[in-house]
């Protein structure tokens, strides 16, 4: 059972398979529009006042949040991904923040015309940044280096290029991998054989894999998207509720007060987290890539 708590327009979606179904309804002056018949589902996409929203949390002591209760089927694997709007005190878009995996964002920021003068991509340990004037891209860098424009014509190859880590010797050491809404992380020997497999599910679930140098795993273990950790080498055990244990935070019913540690980005972190300890479990040691990650947290 999945319960959401929803105020403003900030959508909850639950994707099984190729079916998607959106949670939440809209706290929008459009979405009104278009529940008294005012305003066809098509028409709202394209209306002016679009952005304009009649709840949100801040701007009164109370709100009333409309609560949502979703069964979701534990043998069907269901895809989880957040999205965060932040608005001006007028109600237009301010700042537009969408998850595309558990460790990829993408942040638009807009002034006050509903102009994009902004927009900010984390893939991985990498942060591609574009400024905008009048619709225009303005600026491109990377990682704090500025780049040719021209290079924001295929920015996925600009950023997936940048997703490695090379030793000494010029080989291969580790990697950073997006394939749709799943990420990998990879350590290697200096042989170029895998040491340590890292897998990302939007389900919530992970799985750490450590290997010898012949290739044989020798540990293993992957948290399930019921918060459970299994242990399965080399040795074979059970942690119940391993998630919530470190992500209690998150479940603070205050979280409202404290509003600046549950950005969209925070989730990255909690993932990251998640990771090191079970890695620490495993008795294994987290990957240079990995502290990479954390410092554009």
């Amino acid at each position: 059972t999945v319960y959401t708590a929803n105020v403003g327009d900030s959508r909850m979606y639950i994707v099984r398979g190729t079916d998607i179904e959106q949670i939440t309804h809209d706290h929008s002056y459009v979405q009104y529009l278009v529940d008294i018949g005012r305003l066809t589902a098509e028409e709202a996409r394209t209306f002016q006042n679009r952005n304009i929203i009649t709840r949100a949390v801040g701007t009164e002591s109370n709100v009333d949040a409309d609560v949502f209760v979703t069964e979701v089927d534990t043998a069907q694997k269901a895809t989880l991904l957040f999205e965060d709007k932040t608005y001006t005190p007028k109600g237009t878009l301010k700042q537009l923040s969408t998850q595309n995996s558990p460790l990829t964002f993408v942040i638009t920021e807009y002034d006050v015309s509903n102009q994009k003068i902004k927009e900010t991509e984390i893939f991985g340990f990498n942060k591609l940044t574009k400024t905008f004037e009048d619709n225009n891209i303005k600026t491109l860098s990377l990682n704090n280096e500025e780049m040719p424009n021209t290079l924001s014509q295929n920015t996925t190859s600009l950023l997936e290029d940048n997703s490695k880590l090379y030793g000494d010797a010029g080989s291969l050491s580790s990697e950073f991998i997006q394939k749709q809404n799943t990420n990998l992380i990879k350590e290697f020997f200096n042989n170029g054989k895998l040491k340590t497999e890292i897998e990302l599910l939007p389900t919530g679930e992970i799985s750490v894999k450590g290997y010898d140098e012949s290739g044989t795993i020798e540990k293993y273990a992957y948290l399930s998207a019921d918060g459970k950790l299994h242990l399965e080498k080399p040795e074979v055990s059970i942690i119940p509720a391993y998630r919530e244990r470190y992500w209690v935070d998150y479940n603070n019913p205050k979280w409202v007060e404290n509003s600046d540690k549950y950005s969209i980005t925070s989730i990255g972190l909690l993932n990251l987290d998640m990771i090191s300890h079970i890695l620490a479990e495993l008795k294994m040691e987290v990957p240079e890539i990995i502290k990479k990650m954390y410092s554009l947290y």
